[in-house]
């Protein structure tokens, strides 16, 4: 019955670890406007509470578990909100 019992804990560590490791999506690119860069943008994918923000640059990187096509939904104060999807993973 230990056998079995330990068999079955790695089975299921083995299945949890594979379906971490696989299923990252990241996201990077750059928040700008025809200034430059645009530091602070909010960053989410659309429907969950994915997030980051810009940097001084305006780039960003968002790492999520989120299945392909999503939305990504950019936004700051002071300008209106834009959405992107994101198709593939390139």
């Amino acid at each position: 019955m230990r056998q079995y019992y330990a068999a079955f804990l790695l089975l299921v560590f083995c299945l949890l670890c594979g379906q971490a490791v696989f299923s990252q999506t990241t996201v990077s690119g750059t928040v700008s406007d025809a200034s430059g860069g645009l530091p602070g943008a909010k960053i989410s994918i659309k429907g969950t509470i994915a997030a980051t923000l810009s940097d001084g640059d305006g780039n960003f990187k968002l790492s999520t578990n989120t299945p392909l096509p999503f939305t990504l939904v950019v936004s700051l104060v002071g300008m209106a909100s834009q959405e992107v999807a994101v198709t593939q993973n390139n």
